[in-house]
């Protein structure tokens, strides 16, 4: 079936006037600014008026794009990478948006009660009418259309506005997700699975877990699900097992993290508390990891335990308002709405060069806030000792190298392998070449590019580029 009932060219040429200032993240406790260190792993983007609705979904290009309302009615906010914020309106009349997704082409789709709408990267807004109010979810499915949870159905819509209704005899819960080439749908107290052809599957739930809202498809090849009424996130998998993990407050969104080990969600409490938080879906054992190096003669990046994470470790950021979805964008940071704002955290930073080593461990990097170029003396054997920072709130450890350059594109001159520690800040050696030290005994004070590999236990990714100077032994 397919009715257009309306197009629209409604993309705001208008944006806020610049980007909103990031925010300090928050680590449990609220940080001053002046002990965070750049890049800041939470920003937080102001609407411009209005308040969010709840959906989001990722893009255009690296930002998110998500719903709100203000007196004028609805619209999608776009919110670029660096926090410009372009409005597209929806049309006047429109039932409350409820889902939204990207698909494949860029555009977004959205459902809202009898219609299911197209928002075209140009900002052109179609709607089409639908036979059973979409009330819920939308995602793109494995066979390129977009699939949405409706009244006592799931649906399928083409890029044409080509609708197909499949029948369920269960009520979705308005979460609706690919897995497995096969699209998975929550409904309370069972979990659907429907093939494109049609076919059905319900699992019934054991005991009190509920499927109340939104799922994802996780990296351990799992649907994960909210269950806002008990207060805990579920997962269940091919062949219907189904278990449950305990929350610290009442979960809406849900999302695949950027990394295979990770869910993220947001939470909120009755007491007025709001996170963003990041739960394992995979326990990492104490062992340590084949292939890390840690340089032997940097003994204390080695005298460290590798920390067992259990699964269903949960980890805590404090969001500026009531959160709603989340979903993230095409540089792996966690989008999410909250009130009036769009937040954005980064889920690993990597590490930082360290202007001093610090006496004792330094959580937060303070000592590498400083605006400058630290020296590090060469010993006498040849090798600067570079001091290095890792963000507390890091899956494990950070791991990786550190490459030196002379300054300008010059020579290579050594590369040192670390392991850092959550909560540790060690020294990472690095052997200069023989005419490197060279270099650095004739001029007395050699400005070199220091180039840092690092990734964590989950194998997010981060390459940092820095300058030191390298100055003789004493």
């Amino acid at each position: 079936m397919r009715r257009l009932l309306l197009v629209l060219a409604l993309l705001a040429p208008a944006t806020l006037p610049g980007a909103a200032a990031a925010s300090p993240c928050t680590l449990g406790l609220d940080l001053a600014r002046h002990r965070d260190r750049a890049p800041s792993p939470c920003s937080h983007y102001d609407l411009g008026g209005g308040r969010t609705l709840g959906p989001i979904a990722p893009g255009p290009g690296a930002g998110a794009t998500l719903i709100a309302s203000d007196g004028g009615g609805q619209f999608a906010a776009r919110v670029s990478g660096a926090g410009v914020v372009a409005r597209v309106r929806l049309p006047n009349g429109l039932g409350a948006v409820r889902g939204l997704a990207r698909a494949p082409d860029g555009a977004h789709w959205f459902t809202a009660g009898n219609a299911v709408g197209r928002i075209g990267l140009d900002g052109a807004v179609a709607l089409y009418q639908v036979p059973s109010a979409a009330a819920g979810g939308i995602a793109p499915g494995p066979d390129g259309a977009m699939w949405f949870t409706a009244s006592r159905a799931i649906g399928r819509i083409d890029g044409g506005g080509a609708t197909r209704m499949f029948p369920v005899p269960v009520d979705p819960a308005g979460g609706i997700a690919t897995v497995g080439g096969e699209l998975w749908f929550s409904a309370g107290s069972h979990v659907g699975r429907l093939s494109p052809a049609g076919a059905l599957r319900l699992f019934a739930l054991p005991g009190d877990l509920r499927a109340s809202g939104a799922v994802t498809a996780a990296g351990d090849g799992r649907l994960w699900f909210v269950d806002g009424r008990h207060h805990r996130l579920g997962r269940i998998g091919e062949a219907g097992r189904a278990a449950g993990f305990g929350l610290p407050g009442r979960p809406f969104g849900i999302v695949r993290g950027p990394d295979p080990a990770t869910v993220w969600t947001t939470l909120r409490r009755s007491n007025g508390q709001n996170w963003v938080a990041r739960m394992t879906i995979r326990g990492l054992s104490s062992q340590r990891p084949r292939g890390l190096r840690c340089d032997a003669f940097v003994r204390a990046a080695c005298w460290f335990d590798y920390p067992q994470v259990p699964l269903g470790q949960l980890l805590l950021l404090n969001a500026l308002g009531p959160p709603a979805g989340v979903t993230v964008g095409a540089d792996s940071r966690i989008w999410f709405a909250e009130s009036g704002r769009a937040g954005a955290v980064i889920p690993f930073r990597g590490v930082r060069v360290c202007a001093r080593a610090p006496s004792t461990s330094d959580l937060i990097g303070i000592a590498c806030t400083h605006p400058i170029v630290p020296d590090f003396r060469l010993t006498h054997s040849g090798a600067p000792y570079v001091e290095l920072t890792c963000p507390r709130y890091t899956l494990r450890y950070c791991a990786g190298t550190v490459d030196l350059h002379v300054a300008g594109g010059g020579e290579f001159l050594g590369r040192g392998h670390y392991v850092l520690h959550a909560n540790d800040n060690p020294r990472v050696r690095v052997l200069l070449s023989s005419h490197g030290q060279s270099l650095v005994r004739r001029r007395g004070r050699l400005l070199v590019e220091a180039t840092i590999d690092a990734h964590d236990a989950a194998g997010l990714r981060r390459v940092i580029h820095a300058r030191i100077a390298l100055v003789p032994p004493r």
